[in-house]
């Protein structure tokens, strides 16, 4: 469960951030904050994406691409966001949130034609989850978190790409109501992935009935 607490400002590392919502996880019953992450917070950014790289299995880490320092200062300078899990004062998850327009229109999504206009698009990318926190449903918060979030700015069309063999985290994508659209090969890294689409209009609908779609 979580009690949303949009607009709320809190400290993390002696640094303000914008507080989404509250709860308790769901294996440990810590106290989890979401957040809206800022250009302030690369340095844990980097260090999580770190520590979630190096922990991951030889067949899990096309799971993964690591991004640089440059990248996420140059996502802020654009106009996107992220999102962040904190427990304990601690990082334990993110997520890229991309907010395309006119002047940044690329989504980054490879073997996938446009589904709208650029500004009516949000796309997530690099989730990723401490392993140290496994059990919590943390995937699950950020996908409708993210959800929420591209409402607020108008945003009509989600997208996002997962690694084929990520199996929790498209599953978590469907559970959200997203449709496995198409399937596409990263260029950068070979990974196999599928393309993740749904309309904000069509979620509710979608979520009422996933027993038989999963069926």
């Amino acid at each position: 469960t979580d009690k949303k607490m949009t607009k709320n400002i809190i400290a993390f590392k002696n640094k303000a951030l914008k507080h989404l919502a509250s709860g308790k996880l769901a294996k440990t019953g810590q106290t989890y904050k979401i957040v809206e992450l800022s250009k302030q917070q690369i340095p844990e950014i980097l260090a999580l994406q770190e520590k979630v790289i190096n922990s991951l299995k030889p067949e899990e880490k096309s799971f993964v691409l690591a991004k640089d320092k440059d990248f996420f200062e140059k996502h802020f300078a654009q106009g996107n966001d992220m999102l962040g899990i904190l427990v304990d004062d601690k990082l334990i998850a993110q997520s890229i949130l991309l907010y395309p327009s006119k002047q940044n229109p690329k989504t980054g999504m490879v073997d996938m034609k446009a589904t709208a206009q650029p500004e009516e698009t949000s796309v997530m990318q690099g989730v990723i989850v401490d392993a140290d926190f496994r059990g919590n449903h943390r995937m699950d918060m950020m996908i409708q978190h993210w959800i929420d979030h591209a409402t607020t700015k108008g945003r009509t069309h989600l997208l996002s790409e997962i690694e084929t063999h990520n199996t929790a985290s498209w599953v978590s994508f469907m559970k959200s109501g997203m449709n496995l659209h198409s399937i596409g090969t990263d260029p950068d890294d070979g990974a196999i992935l599928y393309n993740a689409h749904i309309e904000q209009k069509d979620i509710p609908a979608k979520t009422e009935n996933l027993s038989s779609l999963f069926n």
